[in-house]
């Protein structure tokens, strides 16, 4: 039903250095395919959702869903979500249940408080690898974004240890990033139990230990709000894009906080707004290389369809 053609979404595509695409649906296999759209692999040993990123070694982490687990005294929970990492030929390097690592790391006690009838206990939404060294994180650690815990895990894979556990003013976020050496940047849904209020991007500094907001008024005057999905990248000089599911748009300000240029997915007769899924920006070395070798691959291999 809603994996066919005509609903399938891909989430969160990410561009490989040979041109092709990395992509899944909301729970379905992820799938590679060239710049000619011609089937590469798929991987079928979980069900993928959510966001794809890509770490220092060319592997990508994938959240993804198992449904059976042998977990003691969670075998009955009807969604188990996983941390997976695949390498770049589709075959699955790693996978980490999170109620295991809770119970390894002694947190066990925030799996029991959202509700008897919760089988989505966290709703893993984003897991970001560390790709730069810092005094605050490793090369190699994850920082991931659980919505229904309202909760950034700093998570260290080489050692099973959960580093840092972040709380703060936000709501049922999607999306963290990280955007310098010694930030963060998140997504905030603003999804309360009285309803959803505007759009935020919360920026945690670990040096002072604090959070502050950016581009706070310029959301509200957009009145940006989407109280599931929704991404942000901030760029070196605080660029930023801003993609609102609900609404359908992408807002891109620049560093002067101006809004540049404003998308919205209703090209159609009836101007039917349609979900945007999580899309992407591609302006760094490393993905304009991407888009060069892409560039040079369609002049010298021509698709046959």
């Amino acid at each position: 039903i809603d994996n066919n053609k005509k609903r399938f979404r891909m989430f969160h595509p990410i561009m490989t250095d040979d041109g092709g695409i990395i992509f899944s649906g909301n729970l379905s296999q992820l799938i590679k395919v060239d710049h000619c759209s011609n089937l590469k692999w798929q991987n079928t040993d979980f069900l993928f959702h959510h966001s794809k990123e890509e770490d220092n070694e060319q592997n990508y982490w994938v959240p993804a869903n198992i449904y059976e687990s042998k977990i003691k005294k969670f075998e009955k929970i009807k969604e188990h979500n996983i941390l997976v990492k695949i390498d770049k030929s589709g075959k699955t390097l790693f996978k980490k249940s999170l109620i295991e690592l809770f119970i390894e790391n002694d947190l066990e006690h925030y799996l029991h408080g959202v509700g008897f009838d919760q089988s989505d206990i966290f709703h893993l939404n984003d897991i970001q690898p560390a790709n730069i060294q810092s005094n605050f994180w490793k090369i190699g650690d994850l920082f991931i974004s659980l919505r229904n815990l309202s909760m950034i895990i700093h998570f260290r894979p080489s050692t099973n240890k959960m580093i840092n556990l972040i709380h703060g003013p936000f709501f049922n976020q999607h999306d963290v990033d990280i955007i310098n050496e010694e930030e963060i940047s998140i997504f905030n849904n603003n999804k309360k139990l009285h309803g959803v209020d505007h759009t935020e991007i919360i920026i945690y500094n670990f040096k002072e230990k604090k959070f502050r907001k950016h581009l706070n008024d310029e959301l509200k005057i957009e009145n940006v709000k989407t109280r599931f999905e929704g991404v942000h990248t901030i760029m070196p000089e605080f660029e930023t894009l801003i993609e609102s599911n609900v609404d359908g748009r992408m807002l891109y300000f620049d560093e002067n906080k101006k809004l540049k240029w404003q998308y919205v997915n209703n090209n159609n007769p009836s101007r039917i707004i349609y979900a945007i899924s999580w899309s992407r920006i591609l302006y760094d070395e490393r993905d304009l290389t991407k888009v060069k070798a892409l560039e040079k691959r369609k002049k010298t291999i021509k698709c046959l369809n």
